[in-house]
This record gives C-alpha cells, sequence and structure tokens, in this order.
C-alpha cells in the first residue's frame, strides 16, 4: 500500500510519502553526530541507506532524472560516496555520461570530450561545502554546472550557497518536508 502524506493543500499529497515514510521510520538516527560539514546535530539521515535499497534507489533517479530531464544536461556527477549511486541512477534513465569528483580529482572516461552543462548530485546535503567543492573541481574542466540536487537538503545553507554561484537547485526533499510528515 502506498502512503501519501497531506501536504497542506486540498487535494495533493506528497510524491514521495513512502520515501518520506521509510526515512523517518529507518535512515533517521536520533543522536548527537559531528555531521562532515562540521555542524553538530541531534539527528543524522543515513543516506548511504536508501541508496543501497535498489527500491529506493531507482525511485531517488527516476525523481531526480524527471527534475533534470529537460534541462539539457551533457552528464551527471558529484562528490563521492554520496552521488556515486545516485549519478549512475540517473545517468541509466536519461542515458547519460556519469563521472565523479574523488580527493579533488575528476574521474571520467574519454567518452565525456565535448561536454559544457552538467549536473551535480549529493545523498544529504547541509551546507553545501562537499557539492561546492565538487563544483569547483568540474568547472576547472570547463564544464558548467547548470543543476545541482539531493535526496535530502538540511536547510543549512546548502540553498543559499549554490544560489550565489548562479547554479540552480532542487533537493528531492527538506528536512522541514520529512519533520511534517513523519
Amino acid at each position: 500500500m502506498a502512503y501519501t502524506y497531506d501536504m497542506g493543500f486540498d487535494d495533493q499529497k506528497h510524491p514521495l510519502g513512502d520515501l518520506i515514510e521509510f526515512i523517518n521510520e529507518k535512515a533517521i538516527l536520533h543522536e548527537h553526530t559531528t555531521l562532515s560539514s562540521g555542524q553538530e546535530s541531534e539527528y543524522y539521515i543515513n543516506g548511504k541507506l536508501l541508496l543501497s535499497d535498489p527500491r529506493w534507489l531507482d525511485i531517488i533517479s527516476e525523481e531526480i532524472a524527471f527534475r533534470l530531464q529537460r534541462r539539457d544536461i551533457q552528464a551527471i556527477g558529484g562528490p563521492a560516496l554520496g552521488s556515486i549511486y545516485i549519478s549512475t541512477g540517473v545517468s541509466l534513465f536519461l542515458q547519460l555520461p556519469q563521472f565523479t569528483v574523488y580527493e579533488g580529482e575528476l574521474i571520467v572516461g574519454d567518452h565525456m570530450l565535448g561536454i559544457t552543462r552538467v549536473a551535480v548530485v549529493d545523498d544529504v546535503i547541509t551546507t553545501g561545502g562537499s557539492l561546492i567543492r565538487a563544483i569547483d573541481v568540474v568547472e576547472k574542466k570547463g564544464w558548467r554546472v547548470v543543476l545541482a540536487s539531493a535526496i535530502v537538503d538540511r536547510e543549512s545553507g546548502a540553498r543559499e550557497a549554490l544560489e550565489a554561484r548562479g547554479i540552480d537547485y532542487c533537493p528531492l526533499l527538506t528536512i522541514s518536508e520529512i519533520v511534517a510528515y513523519g
């Protein structure tokens, strides 16, 4: 049975209700933690748990692919490790090449000559630091990042950081949505 969550509008239900329910039940750890951004938090969202399950990876990849399909994107990728599953899944839906930024290096194949417009993704994003560092590497290659996405935005500055660089940003979910529908 599919779960949906009332979004506060007459007949509209949240299209990612099942994913929100799974995150609330299984992927949020309510404990004090230090995030990769260096920030302290009272909860941790295990994005790898979502991505290691083919059902959720398929849903996440398809949703991000839907958001990218009319953006004239030529490749998709992002920082290791959070983006690898997502960018591979999206690349299969859209038949786009996939790249990874690992330890400050762009990992690409020779088939990616002539690429100019790309999208970057990550699993859970807080300040956007990991994604911004990956974008810096990608831009050194001469590619233009036209869109960034994530599974969950913790709403701690990533949107502002990306938009300040002129990059459209469309996360699948925000922490506010997850909490509201949990």
